[in-house]
């Protein structure tokens, strides 16, 4: 990301992201994850998660922020609904989500109202 002060804007190039293996728990078939923005004083935190074909994170839930998920490119399946690009998902805290799936791959970004921890991931299924 470039360097910016406060109050200040900055870009990444769509061929800048940093993509890291996910330490998300119930996740099988490949998932990548980008953090655009995550500075706490300028919530929400975005980031971009990237599922392989075939991936499938199991149905969860967050207890401590909300959730919003939009389809850029790709399917993405969730709870045995399929949507492509430009479906928009907004879940509640503590509100049951997914299982997400994909046959043949997609990019989602998406913004957590507090922040984005890992440990926050309750599977319910």
């Amino acid at each position: 990301m470039a360097a910016s002060r406060p109050g200040a804007s900055s870009t990444i190039p769509g061929d800048g992201y940093a993509w890291t293996a996910s330490p998300i728990l119930g996740v099988t078939g490949g998932l990548a994850a980008a953090l655009l923005k995550a500075d706490p004083a300028l919530r929400p935190v975005v980031a971009a998660l990237r599922l392989g074909p075939g991936a499938r994170m199991a149905a969860h839930r967050q207890h401590q922020t909300t959730e919003s998920l939009l389809v850029l490119e790709g399917e993405f399946i969730n709870a045995g609904e399929a949507s492509g690009p430009g479906a928009f998902l907004a879940v509640r805290t503590v509100e049951g989500h997914g299982p997400h799936e994909t046959r043949g791959g997609c990019t989602i970004p998406f913004t957590q109202a507090a922040h984005v921890d890992p440990t926050d991931f309750e599977i319910v299924e």
